[in-house]
Parts: C-alpha cells; structure tokens; sequence
C-alpha cells in the first residue's frame, strides 16, 4: 500500500500528447493515478479536450519562441499547452482548478512555463522528461524517489503481456506489479521517472491485434557485448527510419535486453544489424579518478573495490597506477581496462558518487 505521506500530494498529471489528462485521487490511503481522460470526473474531459485548442488560439510562434496570452484559463490548459510545445510532462502538486491571467512576448516555452508558474506562486523540480509544479515547501529534492502507485489501462494489449515486458526490460525503479481483475489495466507501483517509461512501453505497444499481427513483429533481443542503450543508438544509424523502435529499461542503458518493434517484412533485417552491432569490443584504458596527499593509495583501493561490486566489473580490471607525485605529496591515478560501455559506466557511478 502506497499512503499519501509516502508518494507527496498528486492531485494533476499533465501529460504532453493532444486531449489527454491524467488524472490523480487519493482513495482508502491507496494513491491511484488513473491514466486515461474516459474515466476523468465531469468537466475534465473537457478542460484536457481544450488544451490543443488552447495551444491553436494563444500560441504565437516565432523561431525557438512562443508569445502567449490568456485570460481566465485554467492554469491545468496551459501547463497542458506547454507540455505539448516541450515535450515534457507535467505533473502539478496539490492544486485545486485555478484560473490565470498572463501575457508573456518572445521567450521559449520553457520560459513561459517557469513566468507563469513564479506568478502563481509555485516552484518546480524535474527529472528527466518530467516536470513537478507546486508550492515550494511541498517540493522535496529527493521527490522523484517516492513511489506512487499508477493503473495503466489498455485498449487492444493484456495485462499479461505488459507485465512480461515490464520484467524482461527490468525498468529501473518499478517496485511493484499488482495485475486487475480486469486483463486490460494493470497497477505498477514505481517512481515517477519509472512510471513514464511504464507509460511509453504501453504506448508502444499497445497497438490492434490482427493489423499489428499480421504486419508487425515484436522481439527481445539479448546482447551480449554491447549495452542496450549503445545499441539501440547504432540501430537507428542503418536507415530503418521510423519503421523500427527499439526500447531499453529507464536507466538501464547500460543492460543487455532490447525490445524491438518492426514490420514483419525486414525482421530478418533488423535481426542481422543487432548481429553486426553485437560484436566483440576491444577493451581500452581509461582513467577514473585521481587522488593526492596521504594515504590516497588506500583511499583509491577501497574505491576500486566498491566500484566493481556497484558494476559487475572485475576488480582485476581495475588498476591503480604507481605514485606520480613525490614523497610528501603522493599522487595515484585509478584507471580500467575494459570494453567502452563499461568504462563509460564506471565513469557514471564516479560522477554520481561525488568522488571528482
């Protein structure tokens, strides 16, 4: 069970695609965002239906900026309406429908966005694609860490298959999948980066049956020397366009599962450029981390080994070099010798550690 103190105050999630809001309520304890506006509690269907409107009538476009001028509109539309021009989404904190006022001339979008919520008194963090707006002492830096717990419905997809899909990725921050009575929703309990890869999964892939069967193919494909986010990057580089999508767990660009989505009729195709991108990569030698003055050689022992359990690299890979400075100032260097995508993971975990 997810209560309200564990995940924060969701009350609206505005998502960047024409005519949908997703709306959240907070029932029996049980946070439950219900994604979908067909189910929206009256007059929301219509205020999610007015923001394509909104961006047609209010939006003037010159370059890389916008001119926006409302008056009266729901501060929901707006956001609504920017989320689309920035391709984000948008979740506003605890906020009742409140109307707005505002006139800003020639400035990006995410400009206007940041104007218009200053003038309401709101502030914002964001992670990614996402976007959090509310009151400042409700916004918390470690906020995209909560869990909250979402229903997903489908149209065409079970909830079976969605669930597979949602291991073998194995999402970064999914803590939990409880399936519905109803095969078409399935609940995920997950952070809110974790969510919105839930979310475009789901839009991926949940497309009609015969038309997708008959002209579609959907496969795993399992690396074994080159990480999935490296892959899915190289793939786009053999010209299958839109044609072909390839989909890694969020924050696990450096894992070995690829979803693959393709026309049937160069599967084949595509099957033989994973084969040609997953070939054997020569390892090279990269420094990490520099350390000085007293016992830095310890310093950078104990980092080499916290390293290699955090990453799966062997310790053995992992080296640290004589002394380059002098005796009263000592001075080593961790360096690793592996593959690229291993390197550049290490690299990651440095720089999230604060060890620079």
């Amino acid at each position: 069970m997810v209560t309200g103190s564990t995940v924060g105050f969701f009350r609206h999630i505005i998502k960047a695609s024409p005519g949908t809001l997703i709306t959240a309520v907070l029932l029996a304890g049980i946070l439950a965002l219900t994604v979908g506006i067909d189910r929206a509690p009256a007059g929301q269907a219509e205020r999610a239906a007015n923001a394509p409107s909104l961006l047609d009538t209010v939006f003037a476009e010159t370059g890389n900026t916008i001119t926006l001028n409302v008056r009266e509109a729901y501060l929901q539309d707006v956001l609504s309406a920017l989320a689309i021009k920035m391709g984000a989404n948008i979740v506003l904190l605890d906020s009742k429908p409140v109307k707005v006022t505002f006139k800003v001339e020639n400035v990006s979008p995410r400009r206007a966005m940041e104007l218009i919520i200053q003038s309401s008194g709101l502030s914002y963090l964001q992670s990614g694609s996402v976007i959090i707006i509310g009151p400042a002492d409700k916004l918390q830096q470690n906020f995209f860490n909560h869990m909250a717990l979402t229903r997903f419905d489908t149209r065409y997809i079970e909830s079976d298959e969605i669930q597979n899909m949602i291991n073998k990725l194995g999402i970064k921050g999914v803590k939990t999948i409880i399936k519905d009575d109803n095969p078409h929703a399935i609940w995920v309990q997950g952070t809110a980066q974790a969510l919105d890869k839930v979310r475009e999964l789901i839009s991926a892939v949940d497309i009609e049956k015969e038309p997708f069967e008959e002209k579609q193919s959907r496969f795993f494909y399992t690396l074994e020397y080159t990480a999935a986010g490296e892959a899915a990057e190289k793939l786009k580089q053999f010209g299958f366009g839109d044609n072909v999508k390839a989909i890694i767990g969020e924050g696990d660009k450096f894992g070995r599962e690829l979803l693959v989505l393709c026309p049937k009729d160069i599967e084949g195709q595509v099957m033989s450029a994973l084969d040609a991108i997953d070939m054997p990569v020569k390892k090279t030698r990269v420094p990490l981390l520099t350390e000085r003055g007293e016992n830095a050689h310890q310093r950078l022992n104990a980092t080499r080994h916290l390293l290699s359990e955090l990453s799966g690299v062997p310790v053995g890979s992992l080296h640290i070099s004589r002394n380059l400075g002098s005796r009263d100032n000592p001075l080593y260097v961790l360096w690793v010798e592996e593959t690229p995508d291993k390197s550049q993971l290490l690299k990651n975990l440095v720089d999230e550690m604060d060890l620079n």
